[in-house]
């Protein structure tokens, strides 16, 4: 191959962090230069015993697989992986039989198993380059592609239904969906509404729901469904966890959807019902007698559900060297006891035996504890060792690993193309314009009047200990520079914003100014100050006198009047170039007690309630749903109605 020059992934790294100085990230971010220095060294500071929390607000979010590289890389950085306070590996116990081949294979146990082929509607784990609907397009056609493609990832449910609309890259004859209501829970799920009732587009929609949901009130059918304390549910694990775990969601009610007959057998009304219903009707194979292998019957939810806890209580080992111990009579009694009340279509301890044959001991002491879950002494196994020259005592390694090799450097993603410039992916930490559009343009919409942008801190912000307590980054709106002259938004951090910086100076003082009128009042308490006395000089846990308390709260009146005046005109001097009022003088009407007196002789409560409201929001409310029906005005200020929810 002759001699040729390569870069190593911290190099790499480094070259994106340097396309811009530190106070330009920092402005980028919208948080202040000093800051970022200050959790650097904080970040740093403790060896290994550092950790960074990477979940919706960093990854669900623009930017968020880069977002979270990146995060990834500073753990990295400081070779957190696989130690206490560091990042962990999600370690779950396996319930297929796989991993111990028994003892019940599920992976094997599918004797009229088919081959799926093609690609999926989504157009996930598969490179657009590699398919014959890349091949058909004249090569200066190519980019962008009609839709987005999603090489490298799974379960883009965004993508289903919209995908069908376009027909990309087929169109679909019937959608069933389960378990979700995308119209209400995906940005711009109105969008989907209109797909949703074109017979055309979705000639067939089924929905298996536990109501009428905004998504399932546009199908052909709706079945219900079950509640999760009516349901099987295995819960997995979250790399936050570190054990290895599996938890177990079992029925604790009965179905309050009633039962149906399916296969002869009588279950609850349920998402899993339906289907075995369809397999009986369609004579489908690895369904009903024998459908799980010769004398593995599959014509109830039980016959899969309870064979995966089998396989979870036998363990990991062929032997059953891991398995869990047999529950003794005492535990047997307790756990029919505590089912007892529900119907044969859900609990049968007679067919629970016959499933489970000579793990059923075991099958009721993972259900008697809600799944199966590592001792804790295996999460943090030994002592640890010295670091040496870190702070900490130990640092201790989780039982948990990774155990594999960890790049800065994503080949793989290095390896695609995105679909709709042609380009290929950065494989390393980086940052992307968030206007940045699906064929690689910036949007630039303001000129249209959309002029803001929105950047979500309230699940994006570093928690870090200081002394005993916790501190976070706080959220803020960023707007363009026009929208912050015109409505007094600040485009900056409140520290570089001469406007905020009033804002916040006068914030201060009226605060000054409410503790002061506090202190004044006939009664007050005594507050505290550092070192363990309180402002009126007495030690802690001695009671003051009644003749004491009310000398000192008089010296106290005199000394706040006193220097109230120069405080509430320091106030003055920053509001009134704002257009703003400063506070009240008298600080309104009180009682005999120093407490804020009730006006025009109603209660604090009602006064409020006697406030004049403006027209136009009867007018809205007029428009409102009324008995039933959803009102609205239509553009042409004709009165539309229709159906309610």
């Amino acid at each position: 191959m002759g001699e040729f020059q390569v870069k190593s992934g911290l190099q790499i790294l480094k070259e994106s962090a340097d396309q811009h100085t530190f106070e330009e990230w920092a402005e980028i971010a919208g948080v202040r230069a000093k800051d970022l220095v200050e959790i650097a060294v904080e970040f740093t500071s403790h060896g290994k015993n550092a950790a960074v929390d990477i979940h919706r607000g960093v990854s669900q979010h623009t930017n968020g697989y880069y977002n979270t590289l990146a995060w990834f890389n500073l753990a990295l950085l400081i070779g957190n992986y696989d130690w206490r306070g560091g990042q962990s590996w999600p370690s779950t116990y396996d319930i297929s039989g796989g991993k111990a081949e028994g003892p019940f294979n599920l992976g094997k146990m599918n004797p009229g198993a088919l081959s799926p082929f093609g690609l999926s509607l989504i157009r996930h784990e598969l490179k657009y380059e590699d398919t014959t609907l890349f091949l058909d397009v004249p090569e200066d056609k190519r980019y962008p592609a009609r839709r987005n493609w999603y090489p490298l990832a799974s379960d883009i449910y965004q993508e289903i239904i919209p995908s069908a609309a376009d027909g990309y890259p087929y169109p679909v004859k019937a959608v069933f969906m389960y378990m979700g209501s995308p119209v209400y829970s995906l940005p711009a799920g109105h969008t989907w509404i209109p797909i949703l009732q074109d017979v055309d587009k979705i000639p067939l929609f089924v929905a298996s729901d536990i109501v009428i949901g905004e998504s399932s009130m546009y199908a052909d059918y709706i079945f219900p469904d079950v509640t999760y304390l009516e349901r099987w549910e295995f819960s997995g694990t979250h790399p936050s966890v570190t054990f290895k775990v599996q938890g177990v969601r079992q029925p604790v009610i009965a179905p309050l959807t009633g039962t149906v007959k399916v296969y002869g057998q009588e279950m609850a009304l349920q998402w899993e019902a339906l289907l075995l219903a369809m397999a009986e009707k369609l004579g489908l194979p690895n369904f009903g007698p024998n459908g799980l292998g010769q004398g593995a019957d599959f014509t109830h939810p039980d016959d899969l559900y309870l064979r995966m806890i089998a396989n979870l209580a036998y363990g990991e080992k062929k032997e059953a060297e891991d398995a869990v111990h047999d529950a003794d009579e005492e535990e047997l009694r307790l756990f029919l006891a505590a089912r007892r009340h529900l119907p044969k279509a859900v609990f049968d301890a007679e067919r629970w035996h016959k499933i489970t044959g000579d793990l059923w001991p075991k099958v009721v002491t993972v259900l008697n504890r809600g799944g199966r879950f590592q001792a804790f002494e295996k999460g943090y196994p030994g002592d640890g060792v010295f670091p040496g020259f870190f702070d900490e005592p130990f640092v201790i390694p989780t039982g948990v690993k990774f155990g594999k090799q960890i790049n800065m450097y994503l080949e793989k993603t290095a390896g695609v193309k995105h679909s709709g410039t042609g380009k290929s992916l950065p494989g390393y930490a980086t940052y992307f314009e968030p206007g940045t559009t699906y064929d690689g343009t910036v949007l630039d919409d303001a000129k249209d009047g959309f002029d803001l942008k929105l950047r979500p801190y309230a699940e994006n912000c570093v928690i870090r200990p200081v002394g005993a307590g916790l501190r976070a980054a706080p959220t803020k709106l960023h707007t363009n520079r026009q929208t912050a002259e015109t409505h007094h938004l600040p485009r900056r951090a409140p520290h570089q914003d001469p406007h905020a910086r009033q804002l916040l100076a006068a914030g201060h003082l009226a605060r000054e100014l409410r503790s002061d009128e506090r202190r004044r009042r006939p009664g007050a308490r005594a507050g505290r100050r550092r070192g363990g006395q309180d402002r009126l000089g007495h030690q802690p846990g001695r009671r003051m006198g009644s003749g004491q308390r009310t000398a000192h709260a008089d010296d106290r009146q005199g000394q706040g009047r006193a220097g109230h005046a120069p405080r509430r005109d320091r106030l003055l001097a920053v509001l009134r170039p704002l257009g703003l009022r400063g506070p009240r003088r008298g600080g309104g009407r009180r009682d005999d007690q120093g407490r804020s007196a009730p006006r025009h002789g109603h209660s604090r409560q009602r006064r409020h309630a006697h406030r004049p409201v403006p027209q136009e929001h009867y007018a809205q409310r007029r428009g409102r749903r009324q008995r039933g029906v959803l009102r609205h005005d239509g553009e042409g200020g004709e009165s539309v109605e229709r159906d309610g929810w």
